[in-house]
């Protein structure tokens, strides 16, 4: 996670800050696990009720983390709960991941993986290609503002990489693959509807529906370029496929164009109006 450093200015060392903005849940895990290494059994080997600290352990040393907020509730339970067993917190990990998942029918995203996984070869180079052309946008505009974060109105564009690198490596799974992809699927229209919620909260922030001239100045190559926006427009409709799953790609294109007049991001045509005769 990026840290605008003059916001925390104020904090006498980097130990402080990191103690200020952690979630611990390493003693809840402690009780979890204190009985398995008598047994001889590794966490990472077991099912079930381990299955979520496993999706854990393997997405933090890959540096890719699970979504904070799945992470901060889990830190959240009631340590009475944590008392009563992996199964029991299985359960309820379970039902904040259920509250957290967006509105995506599950019909929906079976479709999507089952042509991801039909079309392996063209999904991968979508995905990374355009995890790919986000890094080099994000890049260059770090690097022309001196800034070491994006504005919040971007900040989706962090973990769309990730999301969509994990994407292309789950195509060659050897186990699993459909729920894999169903899940990275599912993580990825949340990441497109966060990033047009945010877009469209830039725009109803801006000075008649456009950045300022200095941002311009900054940016205009880069976060407003047509070639980073065109590039997720056209990814997004590819990979997320359906109607349902791909609205909020097209919320995307229409707030663009308004965003960034210069960028001319492609939207579906309007249909004639029709004359009944």
């Amino acid at each position: 996670m990026a840290v605008r450093i003059d916001e925390y200015s104020d904090c006498k060392s980097t130990e402080e800050l990191t103690s200020q903005h952690r979630v611990t849940i390493g003693l809840q895990l402690q009780r979890l696990t204190k009985n398995l290494p008598s047994s001889g059994k590794s966490v990472l080997k077991l099912r079930g009720a381990w299955d979520f600290w496993q999706l854990w352990y393997f997405r933090a040393v890959d540096g890719d983390p699970l979504p904070w907020e799945l992470q901060r509730r889990i830190a959240l339970i009631a340590d009475e709960e944590w008392s009563k067993g992996p199964e029991r917190i299985a359960d309820l990990i379970r039902e904040i991941e259920d509250q957290l998942r967006p509105n995506a029918p599950q019909e929906e995203l079976a479709k999507a993986s089952r042509r991801a996984a039909e079309h392996a070869v063209r999904t991968e180079l979508a995905a990374v290609g355009l995890a790919e052309q986000i890094d080099a946008s994000v890049a260059e505009y770090l690097a022309a503002t001196g800034q070491n974060c994006l504005p919040d109105e971007f900040a989706a564009l962090d973990d769309l990489p990730r999301v969509l690198r994990r994407l292309g490596r789950d195509l060659h799974a050897a186990e699993d693959r459909e729920a894999k992809l169903q899940r990275d699927i599912a993580e990825l229209h949340a990441q497109i509807v966060r990033l047009e919620t945010d877009l469209k909260l830039a725009l109803s922030k801006t000075l008649s529906g456009r950045f300022s001239a200095g941002f311009w100045d900054q940016a205009g190559k880069s976060l407003g370029s047509w070639q980073l926006w065109s590039a997720v427009v056209a990814g997004g409709f590819y990979l997320l496929t359906t109607p349902t799953l791909s609205q909020p790609v097209e919320g995307i294109a229409t707030t663009c164009q308004q965003l960034f007049p210069k960028s001319g991001v492609a939207v579906p045509p309007d249909l004639p109006p029709t004359v009944e005769l």
